[in-house]
């Protein structure tokens, strides 16, 4: 082999270990980075939960994820399915055992875009829907922590994006749960250090409304329903 073609036989072997390399290093953050995006898989999956059809909504979900398998969406869509399932049976064996798909759903998202205005409100959605459901078994100490943590989730992400409307969505259910607890709920209130009102929380709730008019989102069907969530409690 002349020399010429030795060295260029050694640049591309360099070339080639270099891209090995990155891939080694980064992974799936160069070649397959994780994201948020409402997709009609999405969607179609999302009403099939709205209708209360569960199992179909499961298949839709699993399929999601071998077709879209970075959209990390799907582990939050895919809360709402337990969700429904431990808020309508009351079923506290049911709730053990779903609760434990929480830190996995959190790590996944974890693992998408930062810069979305979705990777705080997907936090937020799913820790908020389990202190909701611990309040069906009167788990309050935990909720207490799971409702303050999503509060301030919430917080920073309506700071960083104030047009977010989900943001508000999530905020109404925190402050007419906070601002319609009992006295025997005091504890509640005491550590998630929450000031709310069952006015305010109708009062942002009306603004989704209002902005559904004009510029529907994929949520709004779910205010409704955690409207309806608040008065079974």
């Amino acid at each position: 082999m002349c020399m010429s073609s030795l060295v260029k036989y050694e640049i591309n072997k360099l070339r080639f270990l270099l891209i090995v390399g990155i891939f080694l290093l980064f992974g799936g953050n160069v070649f397959g980075q994780r994201y948020f995006k409402i997709t009609d898989g999405i969607k179609s999956a999302f009403q099939s939960i709205v209708e209360l059809k569960l199992d179909k909504a499961q298949r839709q979900l699993d399929s999601l994820k071998e077709t879209e398998p970075n959209n990390v969406l799907v582990y939050h869509i895919e809360n709402y399915i337990d969700f429904y399932r431990v808020f309508i049976n009351e079923d506290y064996n049911e709730f053990v055992k779903l609760e434990k798909n929480k830190n996995y759903r959190l790590k996944m998202i974890k693992r998408g875009d930062e810069n979305s205005p979705y990777y705080r409100f997907s936090q937020a959605e799913i820790k908020l829907q389990w202190a909701l459901a611990r309040l069906k078994f009167e788990e309050y100490f935990t909720a207490a922590f799971e409702f303050r943590s999503a509060f301030k989730l919430l917080e920073k992400n309506k700071e960083e994006f104030p047009y977010f409307i989900e943001n508000l969505k999530s905020l109404s259910v925190i402050h007419a749960i906070i601002g319609t607890a009992p006295k025997s709920l005091n504890l509640l209130k005491t550590i998630s250090g929450i000031d709310g009102t069952l006015e305010e929380g109708l009062h942002e709730i009306d603004k989704v409304v209002q902005y559904c008019q004009n510029n529907c989102f994929l949520f709004i069907s779910l205010s409704l329903l955690f409207g309806l969530a608040l008065f079974t409690l």
